[in-house]
């Protein structure tokens, strides 16, 4: 842009020379096409498409001839994320240089990130062809293109290129799996994978993959003979990758995969016995001594609370031992429910020990201290104790979690007033 002229201050008139002749007005210099395009570029790498995308509009309409503008434009459209723009520029740019192969690649990303994968396969097919070894960005965009309009063969070859394993190998059904459950094709994952486990079943991520391809097939609470047949399915997988000699991940993901299993199918001792496993093997993992603990909290809550319906208790008032039959249960609930409370405030401690953040173990060691309150039948003081340390953990839950919010712009916090 050209700088504005400035007068410094009143100068005086000169004397007319005679021999001095007027000179014509020059016209003034125009901006390069090379200068506009840099600040084009400048504005977009600062986020400013708009304004880059009205300097490049501005100097093509001066320029009609310019080379490399809409090549230019549709750059500054796809970092936008105005995809179908892009595309529209691109193709331009083909039609002034078809030896553009940048502009071909963004064509094919550009109909990938704007939902339309069968428009992106042609392009990115041709980015594949340009290349001996595997593109790696444009494989993997391929892979997954043909993947969501099911062309699954082509998925897997382009899945296979990418990772540079032979096409009909175990590992190419192993990494295509992989990619499948990425995308929720659970279905069509469970059916690579266990081709991957027939051509090498030494292979124990593949047995890994087709666990949890029938894990995420398994519907929580949904007791049928169907979906219980898929949690039994994926429990066998898992038990067969630790009954072989698997990594230290291997055996730690795979017994946390048995006990989630479990747990949702309200098997709370063997849920338990996997997550101690799974902590035998990595004692710094804080996730195995949560899960017992919120094991622990339910066993204990559901009979109490069944037990209090009965005696027509609130949910406000505690059991009291001033009250025959109240006093009753409550001694046979402390009997039932102590060793349960006692081990899940234990590891809902050490997970939090583990991760000092760990808001969701903080709520819920503040309902296993009401647990431990509500039995406290003849011990009022203690029950008075366990409830004023259930309020603290209520506390520290809440300024754990406003103080993770505040880390992270935009997200919606916790406020100070929020009631217990």
């Amino acid at each position: 842009m050209l700088a504005p002229v400035t007068f410094c201050g009143a100068q005086p008139r000169a004397e007319p020379q005679p021999q001095q002749q007027i000179e014509a007005p020059q016209p003034k210099q125009t901006i390069s096409q090379q200068t506009t395009i840099a600040e084009a570029r400048r504005m977009a790498q600062q986020g400013k498409f708009d304004e880059a995308i009205g300097q490049l509009e501005s100097l093509a309409a001066k320029q009609p001839a310019a080379k490399g503008l809409v090549h230019e434009l549709g750059v500054v459209y796809y970092k936008k994320g105005d995809y179908l723009k892009a595309v529209a520029s691109f193709k331009k740019a083909l039609e002034e240089n078809p030896s553009d192969s940048e502009a071909v690649q963004l064509i094919g990303l550009s109909y990938y990130l704007a939902g339309r994968p069968a428009d992106a396969i042609g392009p990115l097919e041709k980015v594949q062809t340009w290349y001996p070894s595997a593109n790696v960005d444009a494989a993997y965009i391929l892979g997954v293109c043909y993947m969501q309009t099911k062309d699954y063969p082509n998925s897997r070859k382009a899945f296979a290129k990418m990772f540079a394993v032979p096409p009909d190998s175990a590992a190419s059904y192993l990494f295509t799996a992989r990619m499948m459950l990425r995308f929720d094709f659970d279905v069509v994952a469970e059916e690579y994978a266990k081709k991957a486990v027939e051509l090498d079943p030494s292979l124990l991520n593949a047995r890994m993959y087709l666990a949890t391809a029938y894990a995420q097939q398994y519907i929580p609470g949904a007791d049928s003979p169907d979906n219980n047949r898929m949690a039994e399915q994926a429990i066998e997988q898992y038990n067969k990758v630790l009954e072989a000699n698997p990594s230290r991940d291997q055996r730690v993901n795979a017994a946390k995969g048995v006990a989630y299993l479990y747990l949702n199918m309200r098997k709370f001792d063997e849920a338990k016995k996997y997550y101690r496993m799974a902590s035998a093997v990595d004692p710094n993992d804080p996730e195995p001594y949560y899960s017992v603990g919120v094991i622990d909290w339910t066993a204990s809550y559901q009979p109490r609370m069944e037990a209090r319906a009965k005696l027509g208790l609130k949910p406000e008032e505690n059991l009291n031992p001033k009250d025959k039959e109240q006093k009753k249960v409550c001694i046979e609930l402390k009997q039932k429910n102590t060793p349960a409370i006692q081990e899940g405030i234990e590891s809902l401690n050490k997970a939090i020990q583990l991760r000092p953040d760990y808001d969701d173990a903080m709520a819920y060691t503040n309902l296993m201290y009401r647990e431990k309150a509500d039995v406290e039948c003849d011990d009022l003081a203690t029950r008075a104790e366990d409830l004023k340390t259930a309020d603290h953990w209520v506390d520290q839950t809440l300024l754990t979690k406003k103080a993770k919010a505040e880390k992270q712009p935009g997200q919606q916090g916790i406020t100070a007033d929020q009631s217990k």
